[in-house]
């Protein structure tokens, strides 16, 4: 099947297919740009009520398999958008925050490490050098 065409990939179908490069991918049509080649596609996460977002070039692309929408999945809007755990974006949000500081915090540790043992170098071959007589 064409991949070239927006009617091989119409939003709200499942599709799946290969990559011009021999990449599987599949999920369900989220956006399709035809001008760019671009499909955007969105499948089922790893964890339970995730779901992983996937841009696939289209462009010599090959569609294996396609199922049209129907019902409700048919009447897909841009007006239509996931619904957003405000609790989880919190607590992922605090877990970067968190993620951040520490790897702030262990970056300046090393960084007066450093200048501890250049700094200490730096006496220690003075001191040799005022043992040393001239």
């Amino acid at each position: 099947m064409s991949s070239d065409d927006a009617s091989s990939f119409p939003i709200g179908a499942s599709v799946s297919g290969t990559t011009a490069s021999g990449d599987p991918f599949g999920g369900v049509v989220y956006s399709y740009d035809p001008r760019l080649h671009l499909c955007v596609l969105r499948a089922p996460g790893d964890i339970q009520n995730s779901h992983h977002v996937h841009v696939v070039r289209t462009k010599g692309a090959k569609v294996m398999h396609r199922v049209d929408a129907t019902g409700d999945a048919a009447r897909i809007t841009e007006e239509t958008l996931p619904a957003i755990d405000r609790g989880r974006q919190e607590r992922r949000f605090e877990a970067s925050v968190k993620a951040a500081q520490f790897v702030a915090g262990a970056f300046v540790v090393v960084v007066v490490v450093v200048v501890v043992v250049v700094l200490s170098k730096r006496i220690e071959i003075n001191s040799a050098r005022c043992l040393v007589p001239q």
